[in-house]
């Protein structure tokens, strides 16, 4: 008798079982089949292509390397969001353009023609120093600043003593040696432009190429064919490096401020509303604080109103946060070489009736 109340006990237990099953486990393994099959649900989910175009020198690492850091970043912040950075010569950017389009692209002055066309509208909430406003054309803004270099006057330690105000004394400066001064002229940047926006009427008797790379002057400068460089961010670098491992000594550095051509833009290339927002978003990061500091690791400044360094490079940084003229990035070949002739014929044939001319192409 106990045997047959246990097998109708255990009958009851299975057929309990079979019952609720469905309602209990069954439902279980349907939610996590849901679970294992559905797609997670990102704001972007895709490949953002960034193309990187260097139109003047950096500091001492490649922007592009910099930039591809940054889109590691942002892409832990975005998840299904990849961003692919390409180096894109200026020689190679209409070519390129002609069999396929970027989403982003980063640049200087000199191929702000080549690509305007390509180029949507961007919001005007993005937080930047006011005075490096030269993305804007036909009232629209279409590039905003990421960083900025500038321009320093640098004599040469071996063939002068120390100077305390290189800016006060350089014409003196200028007549001392035949092959006296030198600056870069064959890149799109205007070096002169910083001289002519600190009050330099004359440079009194030049005997120097104007046809120089900015490379090339730095290496006629360390090789004492010159007494004064007019150099970038870079050749601070390139002296300060020398200077560190014995190879040069006492030179002097004056640090430009004022004006600045060397800035790097970046752009959103128009396609749907979704990418464009996506890449929007991109750009606000890099306009981020924490992300303006990283520049420090480059040797390049930011374009907030913040000294990002508190080594030999913070006095650099200060006098670029002095309120400073630039140059429209969407100027074309034409007009900036228009420029160079202007400057050229100022300072070494002395025609000061070119002053107003040059004053017109700075904002």
């Amino acid at each position: 008798m106990l045997k047959i109340l246990c097998k109708i006990a255990l009958s009851g237990v299975v057929i309990l079982f079979i019952i609720i099953c469905p309602f209990t486990v069954f439902k279980n393994l349907k939610e996590m089949n849901e679970l294992i099959n559905s797609k997670p649900e990102f704001e972007f989910s895709g490949v953002l292509e960034l193309w990187n175009v260097d139109t003047f020198e950096g500091g001492s690492v490649s922007r592009s390397l910099w930039l591809e850091r940054r889109a590691i970043e942002f892409e832990k912040k975005h998840k299904g969001t990849y961003i692919v950075v390409r180096n894109i010569s200026p020689d190679q950017l209409e070519g390129n353009l002609e069999k396929s389009r970027p989403n982003l692209i980063s640049f200087g002055i000199g191929v702000g023609e080549i690509i305007e066309k390509y180029l949507c509208e961007l919001s005007s909430n993005y937080v930047f120093r006011e005075d490096l406003n030269g993305g804007v054309i036909d009232a629209k803004l279409k590039a905003v600043p990421i960083m900025m270099g500038g321009y320093s006057l640098i004599s040469n330690g071996n063939l002068v003593e120390k100077q305390e105000d290189l800016l006060e004394s350089f014409n003196e400066l200028s007549v001392k040696n035949k092959f006296n001064f030198g600056f870069g002229n064959q890149e799109f940047i205007n070096p002169l432009l910083s001289l002519f926006v600190n009050g330099v009427k004359k440079i009194n008797n030049p005997n120097s190429d104007f046809n120089l790379s900015s490379f090339n002057a730095y290496d006629k400068f360390i090789s004492n064919n010159f007494v004064t460089l007019l150099g970038t961010q870079r050749d601070f670098c390139r002296c300060r490096n020398r200077e560190d491992n014995g190879k040069m000594q006492n030179n002097s550095y004056f640090h430009l401020s004022g004006f600045s051509d060397i800035v790097q833009y970046i752009s959103v290339v128009k396609t749907d509303e979704k990418t464009q927002n996506m890449c929007e978003k991109f750009i606000e990061y890099l306009l981020t604080n924490s992300v303006q500091k990283s520049l420090a690791n480059i040797n390049m400044f930011g374009v907030l109103k913040e000294n990002i360094y508190t080594n030999e490079y913070k006095n650099f940084n200060a006098a670029l946060l002095k309120p400073t003229k630039t140059l429209n990035v969407f100027l074309t070949n034409q007009k900036l070489n228009e420029l160079k002739n202007l400057l050229n014929e100022y300072y070494f044939k002395g025609n000061l009736n070119n002053q107003s001319k040059i004053e017109s192409f700075l904002i």
